[in-house]
């Protein structure tokens, strides 16, 4: 993988990653704050009927009222945004794992033992034609992606994580 290309898309799904999520905290607090002001004017109804206060516009109200509720608490039901955030240093991490990984397979002491490793995590390796002369897109299968997918924290749904295809360098 390219680290270049892969810091600039760590970055910016980060950054759009962190924005959603903190929508989505925004919006559950809002609803949490639309369900207090819902239940305090409910309260107040409730007072206005036990102290004999009966008109159909005040009995409307209430089930309204009670209907909005209803639909605060629904939405409320919903597992709670996710706490998780990605670090805006990810995409220098990534680069240095990959320069570390990089010197360390120089290492001749570590290097058959490290490399096989590597391919026990890799079953398969299908080659495709790069785009109009571009660069050859590799397939790799196996254990590989799963680690892969444990990397990106499971955030991109609807990836194929049974391959993982990459670009192969110089």
């Amino acid at each position: 993988m390219q680290p270049d290309a892969v810091a600039e898309f760590v970055s910016a799904f980060g950054k759009a990653m962190n924005a959603d999520r903190s929508k989505e905290v925004e919006t559950r607090r809002k609803t949490k704050s639309d369900l207090e002001e819902t239940e305090c004017k409910l309260h107040g109804r409730y007072d206005a009927i036990a102290d004999g206060f009966r008109t159909p516009g005040l009995l409307q109200k209430l089930e309204d009222t009670e209907a909005k509720k209803a639909d605060l608490e629904v939405q409320l039901s919903a597992p709670e945004p996710s706490p998780v955030r990605l670090h805006p240093g990810l995409p220098e991490m990534y680069r240095k794992k990959v320069a570390d990984l990089a010197t360390s397979l120089r290492d001749a002491s570590i290097r058959t033992r490290a490399l096989d490793v590597l391919r026990g995590l890799i079953e398969c390796v299908t080659v495709h034609a790069g785009a109009e002369g571009g660069r050859p897109v590799l397939e790799l299968e196996g254990a590989i992606t799963a680690m892969i997918e444990e990397a990106q924290l499971g955030a991109l749904s609807g990836v194929d994580h049974g391959s993982v295809k990459v670009v192969a360098g110089a």
